[in-house]
């Protein structure tokens, strides 16, 4: 991970403080960022480099029917100098609320996954929730989402018996969806 990276989750961070104290709740819409980052290093018999960083992001509009989210998680891991984990994954959602308890919405995802020899991952769609309960200490929604995902891979190790040999798999699907909270 570079230093880029660092300066924009710091930046993140002290911009989540400035603007968390400086907007009324009441007019205006509401911006939430949560950031979180660690990292360890060992040494002796086991020599690992290990870094975990996330940052979640919500913009909820003024009058509450718009609302965009976003999650990113970051691992990177050296095991005796080789890189094992360099892995990014992102899911983000628009959603717009038609009632208290529908809204359809529109998500984009992207993954990079070094392990399983993933070069990208995009996938986007389209759906429909809907909250069964809806109150302040549970929550459980249902819905469905159709979507395209293309999936690039490294190398190619798969016969695609559309065009012969590949290193993308691409199609269409639909998802069931399921959100709940218990407290």
């Amino acid at each position: 991970m570079n230093i880029k990276t660092y300066k924009l989750f710091l930046i993140l961070a002290i911009l989540s403080i400035s603007i968390g104290k400086a907007q009324d709740q009441k007019k205006s819409t509401k911006l939430k960022i949560d950031l979180a980052s660690t990292g360890n290093v060992q040494t002796g018999n086991f020599e690992r480099l290990q870094f975990v960083n996330q940052l979640d992001f919500s913009i909820d509009s003024r009058d509450s029917k718009w609302n965009f989210h976003s999650k990113h998680l970051y691992l990177y891991q050296k095991v005796f100098g080789n890189k094992s984990q360099d892995d990014y994954l992102a899911r983000n959602f628009l959603t717009y609320r038609l009632s208290k308890k529908l809204d359809v919405f529109g998500g984009f995802f992207y993954e990079k996954f070094l392990i399983k020899r993933i070069d990208r991952n995009i996938q986007y769609g389209f759906g429909s929730r809907y909250a069964v309960i809806k109150k302040p200490r549970s929550f459980l929604q249902f819905g469905l989402m159709a979507s395209y995902a293309s999936k690039k891979y490294v190398g190619s190790n798969f016969q695609d018996f559309d065009n012969g040999d590949s290193d993308t798999i691409d199609s269409f699907f639909i998802s069931p969806v399921l959100n709940s909270k218990f407290v």
